[in-house]
């Protein structure tokens, strides 16, 4: 059940956690525009930057939302939102989700298989050893 909204979950968690705005779009890359409109309850992130601006403030992204959940994370992985249900598969794309070098990958990556996605992190890597050598 849904008791409360993002913008006002948002301002609890960055007092709790002591971050400003500037330091929120430090870590998520999320516009300041952005971050100010979603303080001020103009807008609502979309699920990308809610998963961003949740693992920036360490905060369980369904409580950020708003629904009757801990705020803390639970111990289930946060790659696990409902995207994956074979866990090698989850592991690859948290990967590539968390690794600065391969997060363009993630949004294309969870229509792939594991093979798939491994060939593409492979290759990532490849290209940055490839240009490192020249």
């Amino acid at each position: 059940m849904k008791i409360s909204n993002f913008a006002k979950r948002l301002k609890e968690a960055m007092d709790i956690r002591k971050v400003s705005q500037t330091e929120l779009h430090e870590k998520t890359g999320i516009g300041k525009p952005s971050i100010n409109a979603y303080l001020k309850g103009e807008y609502k992130a979309k699920q990308d930057k809610v998963d961003l601006i949740a693992e920036a403030l360490r905060v369980d992204p369904t409580w950020l939302i708003g629904y009757d959940v801990p705020m803390e994370r639970s111990s289930r992985e946060s790659f696990g939102n409902g995207y994956y249900t074979d866990p090698e598969t989850a592991e690859l794309a948290e990967k590539l989700r968390t690794d600065p070098d391969m997060k363009i990958l993630f949004s294309a990556a969870k229509d792939l298989t594991p093979e798939e996605m491994q060939q593409a992190a492979d290759y990532v890597n490849y290209l940055k050893i490839k240009g490192r050598n020249k």
